[in-house]
């Protein structure tokens, strides 16, 4: 028996993920739109994969600039993951980013990024299963912001853990150790690794995969919102709507 759609995404929101905001540059603007369908595909050739619903107004413009990014979102970043969910208008009002060397768009203070060429692009359903092949990688530092269960949280480290925390949100790009690959060409930098969070801690906006169905409230948002307040927040989360992206 085929389930239904309710029934699948409700089993699928067991399965937490990380979250994205995939960018591009399409004529001269910057364009973007939040994802949680990202994989890493293959090592040899570097390949990565994500999944844009075919209603993204966002994507068809990613699409045709043949180059994008993967932002990969700390976990305060919540506002901005919210700011990418909207559609329509400039989402980058207010946003830092710098051009990576595809030109795609790297924003400010995200935990990791992946910047690709367009491979391909195939038919899934309701959505396009898009492969890009890797050109540009590197790493920031703090925690991850993850998707479970239709809502957006962090992590927390288990009792016992302690000696794993402490790491610091956000750092200057510019200041990394970056490094080629011969074999692949593919430009990474390196730094320590994060050590390893475990155990889901808070819960906020209520955020369906790719399809942004209900919009979070202003006090689910409060338990992922930077201690500095600000009317960014506010804007994102009565604007979230119906659309993805």
């Amino acid at each position: 028996m085929t389930p239904d759609a309710g029934a699948l995404r409700e089993v699928m929101g067991h399965f937490a993920t990380g979250v994205t905001v995939v960018t591009a540059i399409h004529g001269s603007q910057p364009v973007g739109f939040t994802c949680q369908s990202f994989v890493s595909l293959s090592l040899d050739p570097p390949l990565i994969a994500i999944a844009p619903s075919k209603a993204s107004t966002s994507w068809p413009r990613i699409r045709a600039a043949d180059s994008f990014c993967v932002n990969v979102l700390s976990d305060n970043q919540a506002e901005l993951c919210l700011a990418f969910a909207r559609s329509g208008g400039d989402k980058f009002t207010g946003i830092d980013w710098s051009p990576g060397i595809t030109g795609a768009p790297v924003l400010d203070r995200s935990l990791a990024w992946v910047e690709c060429q367009l491979e391909a692009a195939y038919d899934a359903g309701d959505h396009e299963l898009v492969i890009g092949r890797v050109c540009n990688i590197s790493t920031g530092e703090g925690a991850p912001l993850l998707f479970y269960q239709s809502r957006l949280t962090r992590l927390t480290v288990l009792a016992g853990h302690s000696h794993l925390a402490g790491h610091s949100h956000g750092t200057d790009r510019d200041s990394r150790c970056y490094g080629t690959r011969n074999r692949d060409q593919i430009r990474y930098s390196r730094r320590p690794a994060v050590p390893m969070l475990i155990s889901i801690a808070v819960s906020a906006p209520r955020l369906p995969c790719c399809h942004w169905a209900s919009p979070p409230s202003s006090s689910m948002a409060a338990a992922l919102r930077p201690k500095t307040s600000s009317a960014a927040h506010s804007a994102a989360v009565s604007g979230a709507g119906a659309a993805a992206e």
